[in-house]
């Protein structure tokens, strides 16, 4: 089943993500560089920790901020990319199946001050991964915890008996 959105620019954005992850609104002189740019940090991105990203830059930014967000989650369901990044002159914004929202914002903090797009989609790939919690660890930390309280207990439950 194919998605829709009423986004002029959406069919047009999917196909571009479908080929190689990055998507402009506009391309002109200037995108062709810094696609290939991009291209390198998706795939570094991909081979050091499996990220599955789409990249996609508008020329403006839209009045009402939450249909960036809108048109990610629409990218992220047409597309099947794990996690959305648009960017535009103003704002970066972000949707992830992978991680937190703190771990998005915290990339999107980083990718807007950031010097050149090229920099904030790396800023934002560090921040997002770098953020996420070991859950396993965490799970296997309070297991133990428990296993001792409760052994600690039933010790001095058989000393008092």
């Amino acid at each position: 089943m194919q998605y829709q959105n009423p986004d002029p620019r959406f069919d047009s954005l999917v196909d571009q993500l479908n080929i190689d992850g990055i998507a402009f609104e506009t391309a002109n002189e200037g995108t062709g560089s810094l696609e290939q740019s991009l291209s390198s940090t998706l795939s570094s991105a991909h081979d050091h920790s499996g990220l599955n990203v789409g990249l996609v830059f508008l020329d403006s930014t839209p009045p009402r901020l939450p249909e960036l967000r809108d048109l990610a989650q629409d990218l992220n369901l047409a597309t099947g990319i794990e996690t959305i990044y648009i960017r535009t002159p103003d704002v970066a914004i972000a949707t992830s199946e992978k991680f937190p929202r703190s771990s998005i914002e915290a990339g999107q903090l980083a990718s807007v001050r950031a010097s050149s797009y090229e920099d904030g989609v790396a800023q934002f790939l560090q921040e997002a991964s770098s953020r996420q919690l070991d859950w396993i660890s965490v799970l296997i930390a309070v297991a133990v915890v428990l296993i001792v309280t409760c052994g600690a207990t039933a010790i001095q439950n058989w000393r008092q008996a």
